[in-house]
């Protein structure tokens, strides 16, 4: 990884989840871009797996921006309200 991606990911750990989702997709559009301008296949290659993991940490920070305002016991909550979901 580079000095680039290094610091990138440390400034981006601060930031809450839905911001952070935003930033990695970015850069996984920035490694797509760059696997179509390498030379090689190994380097293209190289670049769609970084594109993929910097998108499948999008989807990991967009699901917890998803549950931060959720309660962590849902079914409790439905229960207590008389709903029965699972019926």
């Amino acid at each position: 990884m580079s000095d680039t991606s290094h610091t990138a990911m440390a400034d981006l750990s601060g930031l809450p989840p839905g911001e952070r989702a935003k930033h990695y997709r970015e850069l996984s559009d920035m490694h797509r871009l760059l696997a179509g301008e390498a030379p090689g296949g190994e380097a293209r290659a190289a670049h769609l797996e970084l594109a993929a993991l910097w998108t499948r940490l999008a989807s990991q920070a967009e699901h917890q921006a998803r549950d931060a305002g959720r309660p962590r016991d849902q079914a409790a909550i439905d229960t207590a309200d008389g709903a029965d979901f699972n019926a």
